[in-house]
């Protein structure tokens, strides 16, 4: 299954993770950039590819265009202020992977929080009997 998402889309995990439920194996990312953000945008666009488990192609006008599978490894590199010939043609894997994240979302995270905070208010109210 192929899906798309244009430019700074990539930059909502909420909005991604919608695709995640429906098993999208690549991801196309038409965008346009500028230089100073270059760098910034496509780490994190193709981040979500990694936490969703599909391959990510990402092709820029004024920035970085690249191409991951859905490990995260870098298939393809192109920067448009550095290369002259502006074809990038590559090949990434036709089929994701399922991953926690993409069918769970943010649920560790939050469990790691009321984990925090419950061993803290635990902690304080051992010290406050101990010291009664």
């Amino acid at each position: 299954r192929i899906s798309m998402a244009i430019c700074f889309d990539m930059d909502f995990p909420h909005f991604i993770r919608q695709v995640a439920r429906h098993d999208v194996d690549i991801m196309l990312v038409p965008a346009f950039d500028w230089e100073p953000i270059k760098a910034f945008h496509s780490q994190v666009g193709l981040f979500r590819g990694i936490e969703n488990g599909f391959s990510v192609i990402r092709q820029v006008n004024l920035g970085t265009s690249m191409a991951i599978d859905y490990l995260g490894r870098v298939i393809a590199y192109q920067d448009f202020f550095t290369t002259s010939n502006r074809i990038m043609v590559v090949d990434v894997p036709v089929e994701g992977v399922e991953t926690i994240y993409g069918r769970l979302g943010n649920w560790f995270a939050y469990f790691i929080i009321l984990f925090t905070v419950s061993t803290i208010a635990w902690g304080m109210s051992r010290q406050q009997t101990q010291t009664s």
